[in-house]
């Protein structure tokens, strides 16, 4: 029985259900031109615009939105309103105001069978709305006709709760406020009442790929959108409450509203705790993509406010805003920031005057490793910027190497501390020279113990401390900058000016006028050492800056180079583009005095160096010690002693690698040794068969002049005279750079003969025994030959045939002055005698004629033998 009864109810409630669709079905074929027909009366009466649709796209649907029925347009196309001045807009599509695909006008079931159409709802589906006003305020969406007559009965009667549109592309353009809105409405959602003089909205929006321009200006760009607010309208005063957008993620509340006679509009816009993270917003995210920086903590509070009168150009904008606890993280360079606070104030000025228009930072603060930054500014004036900054804090150098430039040229570490201020008038472009004479910067980096080394050149890093204080832009002034490398230590006072600020400025070089000392100047710290010499010497290139003038006075109380010490070190310094000038360089040294003038110049690669150097009393054993016996090993700093006298002019040549080019270096000298001492010297030591060893081991001499000339990678020494107590000669020679020799000597043969090297008397001087320079005195030529220490002493031939010539001409000069038949006077005779080349002796126990004398044999072998050997 049950189950019966549970049939019986299916079926009743089945029939029932075909009843009711019957009824429907029937209700909406009796019904749908009706309604058709209601529809377009109420278009005839109310709208303005073209509407254009097919009879047979229309449709009544009392089921699809149950318990609601509705009227569905496919395919409709709505014309803009007239009364816009159309020229103005150029873009195609501007005639039409809406075109969709469906158009559902949703009412309630009830009011078909009442005849009073009341429409709660409208929905658009996949459409192109178009909005526009022009520069007047004329909009194109002003379809509605303005009828004073009451509808007729059966009419329409709106009492519009909702508009929802789903896939709408959608523009907006109103040339009068210069605002242009295009975007994708994903979903749109207007509800309330509307009525003729009042009403209240609701719009919730969700749009992507908005873009927004306002005074030709993007502040979005194919970006997401979310708006949820209310619109009131009382009278002619529109409101605006409770908006919240969502823009790329900056999250904003809004407040404001519009008295559409006056054409007043005010809104007040905020961003409470807006997380930096989730922002997207364009502008927000261009920047900090074009610094390389993530946002990775921090919260953004903003309140902005809006006002003015439409159409009438800018709003008057006043604003506040505020960074709290932000931390940003650098994509590329290890330069993060954290602890990053702002604080500023903004203002478009007084009725809108970019005059009258600043911006404030009233405190912006950051923090990166262990730098920390400090900086006020404000600039006014937005026609002619006028700016202002203060800066203060602490940087750590070793954070600068992130930065590309820096990177590639210095290498650094420490900590500087900096305060800093700055204002003039901000140029139009980086390239306007008004900018720097403008601007007034005053300030001072003050640094201890920082570590910089040059990668653009082979330089050894040093330790600087100082202080660089910032007059104008184009001066800097150097105070008490000292500079530590190795062992020296250098002291910079001075300042730099004409400072090139543009890529313009080609013709403009810095200019450093300097005042440097130096306790302890080690030559050594500044040259490659080992491996790293052998690598990079050969394939760094030198050469003079351009861009570079300077003028400095140097002093060293201490000055070393290898084993070469000088002390009270003076001189000027002059630069100029690939030319160097030290003038008046002064130096005591080796227990003397050394002065010298030095000009360096580059002549494409190479360098050119030409000096003249003047020595006073130096120590030569000291001098060639220091100098490593000038590189070779003939005679060194154990062979020699005295004091040196002299003046040196040279001129050498150095390749871009400071390769010394030997065949173009050239010298001219004139020296003088006096108390000298020649100890064990081996070319010397070769006369021993001629003179005895003990008294050529350790000569002495009062004076010795010369001149020395280097040329051809030949040094060349003029003929000179030693008279010293174990032999008299007269020498000169060729050295060349190869470290072989050819010294040609000629030795007194009163010296060779009678062994005059004897056991010195204590009467004698300091410097051996008074040498008899009368007649009287042969010379035997000798050469010395050799290469480093291997050499050989033998008969100078051609030495000694040049010199049997010129006592030849003075004999017979002598001869022919003797017999002149002129004057035979005793005093003639006598001083020929005196002044004769040709000494006659006649022996002790003899008498007779020069022919006898000549022809005399000597009755004993003598104790010396000479060996005639040619070239």
């Amino acid at each position: 029985m049950r189950r019966k009864f549970l049939l019986r109810w299916v079926i009743f409630l089945a029939a029932l259900w075909m009843a009711l669709l019957g009824a429907i079905y029937l209700t909406n074929l009796k019904y749908r031109d009706q309604v058709i027909s209601v529809l377009k009366s109420y278009l005839d009466q109310y709208i303005q615009t073209e509407i254009h649709i097919r009879k047979d796209n229309i449709r009544l649907s009392v089921l699809k939105k149950f318990p609601y029925a509705s009227i569905d347009l496919y395919d409709i196309l709505i014309k803009s309103a007239r009364g816009p001045n159309y020229s103005q807009f150029a873009f195609q599509g501007k005639d039409t105001l809406l075109s969709a695909q469906r158009i559902s006008l949703v009412f309630n079931l009830m009011s078909i069978l009442t005849k009073k159409y009341e429409l709660n709802r409208i929905e658009i589906d996949n459409a192109f709305l178009n909005v526009l006003v022009d520069k007047n305020g004329v909009g194109n969406y002003s379809i509605l006709k303005p009828v004073s007559n009451e509808p007729e009965k059966g009419s329409f009667s709106i009492d519009l709760r909702k508009i929802q549109l789903r896939d709408v592309h959608s523009r907006y353009i109103d040339i009068g406020s210069n605002i242009d809105f295009t975007g994708f409405l994903q979903n749109a959602t207007l509800s309330g009442v509307l009525s003729e003089d009042n009403f209240s909205l609701k719009l919730q929006m969700k749009a992507q790929q908005c873009n927004v321009n306002v005074q030709s200006k993007n502040y979005l760009q194919k970006q997401s959108l979310t708006l949820i607010t209310e619109i009131e309208k009382k009278e002619q005063i529109y409101t605006l409450n409770h908006c919240n957008i969502n823009l790329s993620g900056l999250k904003l509340e809004a407040n404001g509203k519009w008295e559409k006679e006056k054409k007043y509009y005010s809104l007040l816009i905020e961003s409470k705790a807006n997380s930096l993270r989730d922002i997207e917003y364009p502008m927000f995210a261009s920047y900090m993509a074009k610094i390389n920086y993530l946002p990775e903590n921090g919260t953004l509070n903003l309140e902005a406010s809006f006002s003015g009168i439409t159409g009438s150009g800018n709003p008057y904008v006043k604003a506040k805003f505020e960074i709290l606890n932000g931390a940003f993280k650098n994509k590329v360079k290890n330069i993060d920031i954290e602890n990053f606070f702002i604080h500023g104030y903004f203002t478009n000025g007084v009725n809108r005057n970019k005059s009258t228009s600043i911006l404030e930072i009233d405190t912006l603060s950051l923090v990166s490793g262990k730098s920390s930054v400090y900086i006020k500014g404000k600039i006014e004036n937005f026609l002619s910027p006028v700016f202002s900054m203060h800066l203060k804090g602490t940087i750590e150098l070793e954070r600068l190497n992130a930065i590309d430039p820096i990177k590639q040229r210095f290498e650094l570490s420490g900590m500087v501390n900096t305060a800093i201020s700055m204002n003039g008038i901000l140029p139009s472009s980086m390239t306007d020279r008004s900018f720097v004479d403008n601007l007034s910067i005053n300030g001072e980096l003050n640094f201890k113990n920082v570590f910089i080394k040059t990668l653009v050149n082979p330089l050894p890093p040093s330790i600087v401390s100082g202080k660089i204080a910032f007059q104008n832009f184009r001066t800097i002034r150097l105070e008490n900058i000292t500079i530590g490398t190795g062992k020296s230590l250098f002291i910079v006072d001075g300042t730099v000016t004409d400072i090139p600020i543009f890529n313009s400025d080609t013709a403009m070089v810095p200019i450093y006028r300097c005042n440097i000392t130096s306790p302890e100047m080690h030559v050594e710290d500044f040259l490659l050492k080992g491996s790293e010499a052998k690598s990079q010497v050969q394939t760094t290139k030198a050469a003079f800056p351009d861009s570079l003038i300077a003028f400095a006075n140097f002093s060293a109380d201490k000055f070393f180079f290898g084993k070469f010490e000088a002390s009270a070190v003076n001189g000027n310094i002059q630069y100029q583009p690939k030319k160097l000038h030290i003038s008046g360089l002064s130096m005591k040294s080796q227990e003397g005095a050394i002065s010298s003038d030095i000009n360096i110049s580059q002549d494409g690669s190479l360098f050119i160096v030409s000096s003249d150097a003047n020595i006073q009393n130096a120590d030569i054993k000291n001098l060639f010690y220091s100098f490593n016996n000038f590189g070779q090993s003939v005679i060194g700093s154990d062979n020699m002693n005295g004091r040196l006298f002299g003046i040196v002019h040279v001129t050498a040549v150095w390749d871009q690698y400071l390769h010394p080019v030997f065949d173009r270096l050239n010298l001219q000298s004139e020296i003088e040794i006096d108390k000298g001492e020649i100890i064990n010297y081996g070319p010397l030591m070769g006369l021993s068969k001629f003179i005895k060893v003990d008294e050529l081991k350790h000569i002495y001499f009062d004076r010795l002049q010369t001149s020395i000339n280097i040329q051809q990678e030949t040094v060349y020494i003029s003929q000179t005279d030693i008279r010293s107590s174990a032999i008299s000669l007269k020498g000169s020679g060729e050295h060349h750079f190869d470290n072989s020799y050819l010294y040609r000597l000629q030795v007194q043969l009163s010296d060779v003969l009678w062994n005059k090297a004897k056991k010195k008397k204590p009467e004698n001087t300091e410097f051996g025994y008074e040498i008899d320079d009368g007649l009287g005195k042969t010379t035997l030529p000798l050469k010395i030959k050799g290469k480093d220490t291997e050499f050989e002493v033998s008969y100078d031939l051609h030495t000694a045939g040049d010199l049997f010539f010129d006592k030849f001409r003075k004999e017979k000069k002598v001869m022919h002055n003797l017999f002149s038949p002129n004057d035979t006077s005793e005093k003639k005779l006598n001083n020929v005698r005196e002044n004769s080349p040709l000494r006659i002796e006649w022996s002790d126990d003899s008498v007779g004629t020069i022919k006898q004398k000549q022809n005399k044999i000597p009755d004993k072998k003598e104790d010396f033998s000479i060996e005639w050997k040619d070239e």
